[in-house]
């Protein structure tokens, strides 16, 4: 069965707008994503498009998910001090 939220064409943002809408991440993080992509998995959450790069919302949120669950850190508590 295919991801239905791959298929909405509202779910694809150029890579700029991406960032724009989440701060959080920087070009240089996404770039370096996308070039280790057959590696990492990021294949599945981005595409080009003649030089043009779009990241699918909903894909990226589950690609980050899929590595907190493999690291173990889903569900942690986020810790302040260095112990």
């Amino acid at each position: 069965m295919m991801n239905t939220n791959i298929l909405n064409i509202n779910n694809w943002l150029p890579l700029d707008t991406f960032i724009e809408k989440h701060p959080q991440f920087t070009a240089n993080q996404l770039r370096w994503m996308i070039r280790n992509s057959k590696h990492n998995g990021f294949d599945t959450v981005h595409t080009k498009i003649g030089r043009r790069i779009y990241i699918c919302e909903n894909s990226f949120g589950s690609y980050l998910e899929k590595g907190a669950e493999s690291a173990g850190r889903l569900g942690q508590g986020v810790r302040n001090d260095a112990t």
